[in-house]
């Protein structure tokens, strides 16, 4: 949140409603884009571009190249895990430190002497080249404001700081306030991004025919009809190590903790995972944490494909010891009332699980994370301090309903989410993303 005037660099805002407010904010004089990175008519460069290197670099001297090492030291490791997803292929080391280096110079130019004050981004940095943006502006000191859609309707959260992800900025009382909501003491939850269709019996064929092959046909994304064919034959290789690996019976009178595995790729592990984006290394700490009378039961996400699901992945999995790797066909609800608690790097697993009542542990950031009920993992933690935890839930709901009036703004940051707006209408939602963007653009920052 910041003093008007400011020059802003912008990252994402390119859904129709979006571009309407951030226009509108221009036109009253409140900002000026000085460099707009997105998917829209008039953009710097489109996002899609830079995520696939379409783009031309000037010849000469880099700018900020003292900066260079630091940075890559940092940040280099999140980016390759972020930027793999958009690769989908077999690069080498050397390859994404190339690439990490294209992007710097990309940026560096783009910065230099325009005198941004503010980059504003409308997500979190997750594909890789928004990371390096983003570490950029934080080494030359410049103003990061990043807004991020809640799992509450219609409410979004703003941060200066990935690493802020689980505390967010106060919105210092801006009169936007959220009824009192109760929270019904149970585990399940409505997720509409995890509705699933009917079973598919033909999970690769169906992906091979019906996307991999057009992309490869049409050159997208570098896609070519060998990439098609690799991603048919890994799916493959995936169906039959998921088959022999998982367990059909679950035997509830164990001890034991459930661990709910992420989708992979997603922002959830590679942005507010941390060092835990490596999900078996959660797994193995866990381990280390529990008596060794106790079990933990792994269960697969259902939209899970093969990427990041190879050969290693189930042999690391495989020698933890009591641990039993679960078919994703199992309820998730009851693994959650059986279990001892529920454990998870930042899912929406752990909302559920203190919401009916169930203490969660967490390896990374959450929204959830300063509930009662949720603990998060660092070497100091105890497991008694767990277990011997009840969760009072007037106290979770006290605490619930001060986090919405506190932490969120109303509007739509990410247009997906409209599907739990009732009777979305797009001149309603640039309405009032308009006036939580004015106000966000015309006070102080925040506090946290």
């Amino acid at each position: 949140m910041i003093q008007q005037p400011k020059r802003l660099c912008i990252h994402g805002f390119d859904t129709y409603e979006q571009q309407k407010v951030l226009q509108k904010l221009e036109k009253e004089s409140l900002i000026t884009i000085v460099h707009w990175f997105g998917d829209i008519p008039d953009a710097t460069l489109s996002i899609r571009k830079i995520n696939r290197l379409k783009f031309t670099l000037q010849t000469g001297k880099r700018p900020y190249d003292t900066f260079y090492n630091e940075i890559e030291d940092s940040y280099l490791k999140t980016f390759i895990d972020m930027y793999a997803r958009e690769r989908y292929t077999n690069a080498t080391f050397h390859e994404y430190q190339h690439i990490f280096s294209l992007y710097y110079t990309l940026f560096a130019h783009y910065l230099y002497e325009a005198n941004i004050e503010l980059i504003f981004f409308s997500n979190l940095p997750h594909f890789g080249a928004d990371l390096v943006l983003y570490a950029l502006a934080k080494k030359l000191e410049i103003l990061v404001l990043i807004t991020h859609q809640s799992q509450f309707s219609n409410r979004f959260y703003t941060l200066d700081d990935i690493n802020n992800y689980h505390s967010f900025l106060d919105n210092n009382g801006y009169n936007n306030p959220v009824p009192i909501q109760n929270i019904q003491p149970t585990f399940k939850k409505h997720l509409f991004y995890m509705n699933i269709k009917k079973r598919n019996f033909f999970p690769c064929l169906k992906p091979l025919l019906l996307k991999d092959l057009k992309m490869g046909l049409k050159g997208k994304r570098g896609r070519t009809i060998a990439h098609a064919l690799v991603h048919y034959s890994k799916c493959k290789t995936f169906r039959k190590r998921l088959e022999k690996a998982q367990t059909i019976h679950v035997d509830f009178s164990k001890k034991y903790v459930y661990f709910a595995l992420h989708w992979q790729p997603e922002l959830t592990t590679t942005a507010i995972g941390g060092r835990y984006s490596d999900q078996i290394r959660a797994i193995e700490t866990l381990s280390q944490l529990i008596p060794d009378d106790y079990y933990i039961y792994v269960k697969e996400n259902p939209k899970q494909t093969w990427y990041q699901r190879d050969e290693l992945f189930f042999k690391r999995l495989s020698i933890i010891p009591n641990t039993i790797y679960l078919s994703n066909q199992i309820s998730t609800y009851e693994l959650i009332e059986n279990s001892q608690f529920i454990a998870t790097i930042s899912g929406t697993v752990g909302w559920e699980a203190i919401s009916g009542g169930k203490n969660a542990l967490i390896f990374g950031q959450a929204w959830y994370q300063n509930l009662p009920g949720v603990f998060h993992y660092t070497p100091k933690l105890k497991f008694e301090e767990i277990i011997n935890y009840t969760i009072t839930h007037k106290a979770l709901e006290i605490a619930y309903n001060k986090h919405l009036n506190k932490k969120t703004y109303a509007g739509l940051v990410d247009i997906s989410y409209k599907a739990l707006v009732k009777d979305f209408s797009s001149d309603q939602a640039i309405e009032t993303l308009y006036n939580s963007l004015h106000y966000i653009l015309s006070n102080p920052k925040g506090s946290k």
